[in-house]
């Protein structure tokens, strides 16, 4: 597995290219969705909040509740009347990502591996932070793919991997 150290560099560069998905999303059309039975992408990006709103919950006080039921945020408590709004949401993205990234940086070496229970089974730390990654991922090409159906060109997928090869003190830090 790869160390912690890896795994936030390769998540804050995957978090500057869903932040450009989300600066290329026009405002008047957060409620677009391309069929009636899927999100909106104003739910899209609400969901991705949610997941690592319920990572960083279950890492740090053990609480696997998803704050996000039937396309409807339940976890008043963590967000307010911007979480609609493309600042908004730009806002509870930066700030969740900066508490998961924290967290993460913040635990001893080697303790990445240690397990947990979680929603879906007993999984490792660093585990649970490569499934928050690929929901990132998800999501983000089903909101390439609405961008598409507006005749807006989604961002360039462009990772910086030369960062992972690194040493800790010399990477790059996220572009947002």
């Amino acid at each position: 597995m790869l160390d912690l150290h890896h795994i936030v560099t390769y998540w804050n560069n995957v978090r500057s290219v869903t932040m450009r998905f989300l600066d290329a999303f026009p405002p008047d059309q957060l409620a677009f969705r391309p069929v009636d039975t899927v999100f909106t992408a104003r739910q899209q990006f609400q969901h991705l909040i949610a997941s690592q709103a319920m990572f960083v919950r279950g890492w740090t006080t053990g609480t696997w509740d998803f704050p996000w039921r039937d396309g409807q945020w339940v976890a008043t408590d963590l967000v307010d009347e911007a979480f609609e709004t493309l600042p908004g949401l730009r806002r509870f993205y930066a700030d969740t990502h900066q508490q998961a990234v924290q967290f993460l940086l913040a635990l001893p070496v080697g303790d990445g591996s240690r397990t947990c229970a979680t929603h879906v089974g007993t999984l490792s730390i660093d585990a649970m932070a490569l499934y928050a990654i690929d929901e990132e991922i998800h999501h983000r090409a089903q909101l390439g793919i609405y961008l598409r159906c507006l005749g807006i060109q989604p961002p360039a997928f462009v990772q910086r991997y030369q960062d992972l090869s690194r040493p800790t003190n010399e990477r790059v830090q996220p572009r947002d």
